[in-house]
């Protein structure tokens, strides 16, 4: 073997020695933590944080109020093991801890466009379950569960679909665990339940890994997302299962609170199973710029499988994303769109180019969606064998579903490649405006591909367009998002 090679395999082997033996380990027992569900632990569980290294929990439910970890330390919880968040508000940080956080409230809602409240679902307290504010090598691991305790904070899940978005909102912690310009975290082996609001969120951080990583929500919880990505660099995702109430995976980039304006940029998703009643994998939230996306083997049981787009018109760019080897049960298997833009920002430099969709297969009730306000250029979605039939109701339990007025829409975009493409119905008798509908795109190729038995389409030009009575239909339909 190089003499070199042998060289470098001994320097990793020994840092790896040294890493071991000089990581420190405390048990949160002989902090005087009970672990017995009743007694409130955070004043010991804080103790041992502050003591330096990583906090052992053995088996036993251990509640807590906000607890503040340090770098160089976390939080191992052995199989068996519940964090469990308290009930009672006094227990949570102070809204203005630190200049990151934010507080939304019914009197100054963070939409500041709209006139008034119109989603309350918006308000979110600003306090935080479990917190790192810059820190660096932080962990959290072990096999144990973190619980957000949701069901003790008033009827955050609404079932009634006409009232899930007028009903006001009772107080409740904002993101469960949220790490902010923070550096190597690491998040791998652990079970996240009953997240009040969302459950884990990591905001302007760096080189994260997480990895194995299960959360569970209530699907009726209002504005319940998974795991947020807030303009962070260099993130590895990968071997997660995620059940939440809205988006399961978000890449964005909102940096009006952080002192770090960074790209969101260089994410790898893979090898997940993802459900909810909303998005997949959403790429398109925040006022910055996101970047370098690439997600590959994924299970979608969701509204929308892959998803790029505008969300109230604040975006700067969405550019070079990769969605591949996708198994879909959605109501919509690829999408880019603008979200409503109820602010009115100006859009004219915002640009959306660069995106992939390859490899998709499932079923759907429409297979494509393409369209934007803003310049999309360079869309390639290729190799997709999608089959068209009525979701799962329990997909999206709380409303009707629309019928698509087209399997594939495609609007204002500029270079769009769509090859190798198949889209059939189980129903035969199933008739469409038109089974592809295209208006105002340019430098269009459709190479082999069959939608319902169509593979000769000649140029874009000539395919009915949607009648006002869809048109309008379609709107309110969004419009309830």
């Amino acid at each position: 073997m190089n003499k070199k090679l042998l060289l470098c395999l001994s320097f990793l082997c020994f840092g790896l020695i040294v890493s071991a033996a000089t990581e420190t380990m405390r048990n949160v027992r002989d902090y005087g933590a009970t672990g017995d569900g009743k007694t409130l632990d955070t004043a010991a569980i804080q103790r041992a944080i502050d003591a330096g290294g990583i906090v052992h929990f053995p088996a036993g439910t251990y509640l807590s109020g906000t607890l503040y970890l340090k770098s160089n330390g976390g939080l191992d919880l052995a199989p068996g093991a519940l964090l469990l968040a308290s009930p009672d508000r006094k227990d949570y940080n102070a809204s203005n801890f630190c200049p990151q956080n934010r507080a939304d409230s019914p009197e100054k809602n963070w939409n500041k466009g709209l006139k008034k409240m119109t989603r309350p679902m918006d308000w979110v307290s600003g306090a935080h379950f479990i917190v790192a504010v810059e820190q660096h090598d932080v962990v959290i691991r072990g096999g144990g569960s973190i619980s957000g305790n949701r069901d003790s904070f008033g009827p955050i899940a609404v079932k009634d679909p006409y009232k899930r978005l007028s009903t006001p909102m009772p107080w409740r912690p904002g993101e469960m665990i949220w790490f902010c310009e923070s550096d190597r975290i690491t998040i791998e082996n652990v079970t996240l339940l009953d997240a009040p609001f969302w459950s884990c969120t990591l905001q302007a951080c760096n080189d994260i890994s997480i990895d194995n990583l299960r959360i569970s929500m209530d699907p009726w919880t209002r504005n319940g997302d998974g795991l947020t990505i807030d303009a962070c660099r260099n993130v590895t995702i990968a071997n997660c299962n995620i059940r939440s109430a809205d988006d399961c995976i978000v890449i964005k980039a909102d940096h009006r609170r952080t002192k770090r304006k960074q790209v969101c940029e260089n994410i790898v998703i893979s090898n997940c199973l993802l459900e909810s009643v909303c998005y997949g994998i959403r790429v398109g939230v925040g006022n910055g710029i996101m970047r370098n996306v690439r997600a590959d083997n994924i299970i979608c049981r969701t509204r929308v499988g892959a998803y790029a787009g505008l969300n109230w018109g604040l975006v700067k760019s969405i550019e070079n994303i990769t969605f591949s080897n996708f198994t879909v049960n959605c109501e919509t298997a690829i999408r880019i769109s603008k979200s409503d833009n109820r602010l009115k920002r100006p859009e004219k430099d915002v640009v959306i180019r660069d995106i992939t969709f390859r490899n998709f297969q499932g079923s759907c009730v429409q297979a494509i969606e393409l369209g934007s306000n803003v310049p999309v250029r360079n869309i390639t979605i290729e190799n997709a064998d999608l089959r068209l039939r009525q979701i799962d109701r329990s997909l999206c339990p709380y409303r009707e579903l629309p019928k698509p007025f087209a399997p594939v829409v495609a609007r204002d975009i500029r270079n769009l490649t769509l090859r190798n493409i198949r889209i059939d119905w189980d129903d035969p008798r199933e008739t469409f405006q038109s089974p592809l509908l295209i208006e105002r795109c340019s430098s269009l190729t459709i190479d082999n591909c069959d939608f319902g038995g169509r593979s000769e389409w000649g140029t874009a030009e000539g395919f009915p367009k949607p009648t006002e009575d869809d048109i309008k239909y379609r709107n309110k339909w969004k419009h309830l998002y």
